[in-house]
């Protein structure tokens, strides 16, 4: 799952559009029946807090992590934060959108943060 995600995201040229396209492929490889419940919830339940965040650490956030240094250079110590935070948006959004919320509306929320937090750090 995360190798397609990386896969359609590198498809993108500027770093924005690598992250919102990576949050768009992140939202059709959930889509799976039973594949949010069972990595948001049951896997972190059984596996414990530690091992979950070491697991996504490696994983999502990486790729994350890396999309927001190419976007913003500017964050410096915040980049940590920043991407464990955008992390928890990017699972909450999923759980949100298997219980029926509108994905469009999730997209455009994560496009508007990405842009308020450009903005903020370019000030």
């Amino acid at each position: 799952m995360a190798a397609a995600i990386e896969a359609r995201s590198a498809s993108y040229g500027a770093p924005r559009a690598m992250l919102i396209g990576g949050a768009s492929a992140y939202f059709d490889a959930m889509v799976a029946p039973g594949r949010t419940r069972l990595l948001l919830i049951e896997a972190p339940a059984v596996l414990g807090p530690l091992a979950s965040a070491t697991i996504d650490a490696e994983n999502a956030e990486a790729t994350l992590r890396a999309g927001l240094a190419a976007m913003l250079p500017e964050a410096g110590a915040m980049l940590e934060p920043l991407t464990s935070l955008l992390s928890a948006a990017f699972d909450h959004a999923a759980i949100a959108i298997e219980t029926g919320a509108e994905r469009r509306h999730y997209e455009l929320a994560i496009a508007v943060l990405l842009d308020g937090l450009a903005d903020h750090l370019r000030r």
